[in-house]
């Protein structure tokens, strides 16, 4: 058998070792996330999910109308974030709460 042949017919062979050298360490490094995402979504019982979908659209409106890269800055620190606190609280305000 010739140099060429031989060559030829060990070509497959070294990409599907080269292959699974690099299937191989890749599922070992992705296992342990998967493991550890399948066991807290399986025991986790309530997930808060699309809860503040409305709160979040409604800031994204407001932040999209203001004009100005400054002014949607100011906004984006002193604009409610969610529905129970606010982002920046004044000193009068601490004592209240």
């Amino acid at each position: 058998m010739s140099a060429t042949k031989q060559a030829a017919l060990t070509e497959p062979a070294r990409a599907r070792s080269s292959a699974a050298s690099v299937a191989i360490p890749a599922m070992m490094v992705a296992i342990p996330g998967v493991l550890y995402y399948s066991i807290l979504f399986r025991h986790l019982v309530d997930l808060p999910l699309l809860d503040d979908y409305d709160a979040v659209l409604g800031f994204l409106n407001q932040l999209a109308q203001v004009k100005g890269a400054a002014a949607k800055f100011w906004f984006f620190l002193g604009a409610q974030h969610n529905e129970y606190k606010i982002f920046f609280r004044s000193r009068d305000c601490v004592g209240a709460v």
